[in-house]
């Protein structure tokens, strides 16, 4: 289905929905499959879980999923990881997204070959 088609019907699904709970909605797509136009066939259906949900799911956490982590910006975070685990190779976490700029100094030093004074003049005047 295209994009277009699906942003139209998206509306009216959601819409309908939205007046079942996650076990109701996953009750019903089980007996359509049981006993709907296309029965019998095999759903792969769970509900919808909240990211805290998913973080407490012992479907997750048995595999190591999410793991905290400690970042010299943000401090202890809990991340997700590869969902693919390998026997031989322990998950690792390299590194955490870096907020917008936070190499901008390495930079102007190494790269552009700037003194220290020419940027700290530069942080004063407000340019950067």
């Amino acid at each position: 289905m295209q994009r277009e088609e699906q942003l139209k019907w998206s509306a009216l699904i959601f819409e309908e929905t939205r007046k079942y709970t996650n076990e109701e909605l996953v009750r019903m797509s089980i007996e359509y499959a049981k006993k709907g136009r296309l029965a019998p066939i095999t759903p792969v259906v769970a509900p919808v879980c909240s990211p805290e949900e998913a973080m407490k799911d012992a479907n997750w956490s048995d595999r190591g999923i999410f793991t905290p982590t400690q970042d010299p910006v943000y401090g202890e975070l809990i991340v997700a990881q590869a969902q693919h685990k390998m026997t031989e190779s322990p998950i690792r976490t390299k590194w955490v997204c870096r907020p917008v700029g936070y190499d901008n100094e390495h930079i102007y030093l190494k790269y552009l070959g700037w003194k220290p004074s020419k940027l700290k003049e530069l942080k004063e005047k407000g340019i950067i």
